[in-house]
């Protein structure tokens, strides 16, 4: 048997989860603490061609991050990920081998009875008596997986407050316009209306600008409704039932908006940032492969950031 397979190999099974970094990072330390190799493994069955590009995207970026922490990555092909699994240990030397496996929890409560064996146990029941098996739980919620992260809810700035006051000043000209090419008493028949004009700048700020300028925007529009266009004019008085219920109805139905329009601002910004720290892991590694030594790579890495973050690295 040869030095390189009695050496201790450290196996980490790479896949879509969102909580495969924390695997990764898992099954690096453990490579550290052994100093031996470490294998960053993905099974590539015929269902990964059939997974959405979401997923297929995270596996990529999952084995670029396990690459560049050092990582040697191996793609295998097989029908099973379980079988795949254990045709690359076997052609190691098992004994020697720590594998790595997430297990992810169930996202439906009800559905928890059911008796239904995970791959990591399966892999676990095959594999414990020729290797070290190790299953780490990917039931914890990551930051960005909470709904108000995927709104993109941040802190207030007065740059959201001045686009929100200029989108509602600009719905409220455009009405005003209205008053005047209208006429005074056929505009007051159709100031119910007015709600689908206030509403195409909350979608516009939705889309464009996130949650928090949308919602700003919202109250704007609810209160210069109330007190320009809701008798008793200019004051917040005391309204109709009817006026009551048009008004909230006008909240709500600006804040659902809002808070819809803001899920496609997200995915934008998701898929940007997804796209710019792939770009920041393809330049890193380009730069250590064409660097000679230490110096050079230093050098290289600070003009590559610095054109790639527009801002001065220090």
């Amino acid at each position: 048997m040869s030095d390189s397979k009695s050496k201790p190999l450290v196996i980490v099974c790479v896949g879509s989860h969102p909580q495969t970094a924390r695997l990764i990072s898992a099954s690096k330390r453990k490579a550290t603490r052994l100093q031996g190799q470490w294998v960053a493994l993905f099974i590539e069955t015929p269902e990964y061609f059939n997974e959405s590009s979401d997923k297929r995207q995270r596996t990529l970026e999952h084995l670029q991050f396990a690459e560049s922490y050092g990582a040697q990555i191996v793609r295998l092909p097989a029908q099973g990920i379980a079988s795949g699994i254990q045709d690359y240990i076997t052609s190691q030397d098992p004994e020697s081998c720590h594998l790595y496996i997430g297990q992810p929890g169930q996202g439906v409560k009800w559905l928890r009875w059911m008796p239904k064996i995970a791959l990591a146990e399966r892999v676990k029941a095959h594999m414990s008596e020729c290797c070290r098996v190790y299953t780490i739980a990917l039931t914890k919620r990551s930051k960005g997986d909470k709904w108000i992260d995927l709104l993109q809810m941040r802190a207030l700035r007065w740059r959201d407050v001045v686009i929100s006051c200029l989108a509602v000043g600009g719905a409220y000209f455009t009405a005003e316009m209205l008053r005047l090419g209208m006429g005074n008493a056929l505009f007051r028949l159709n100031d119910y209306n007015l709600s689908l004009l206030f509403l195409v700048p909350i979608v516009f700020l939705a889309i464009r600008f996130g949650l928090i300028p949308s919602l700003i925007a919202s109250l704007a529009s609810f209160f210069i409704i109330n007190y320009f266009y809701i008798p008793p004019y200019y004051s917040f008085g005391e309204n109709d039932l009817i006026d009551i219920i048009n008004l909230s109805l006008f909240l709500v139905t600006s804040i659902i908006v809002s808070m819809f329009g803001s899920y496609t601002y997200a995915h934008v910004e998701t898929a940007r940032k997804r796209e710019r720290r792939t770009q920041a892991l393809f330049e890193i590694n380009s730069i250590v492969s064409r660097a000679q030594d230490r110096s050079a790579a230093l050098k290289l890495l600070h003009k590559e950031l610095t054109e790639l973050l527009e801002l001065e690295v220090a």
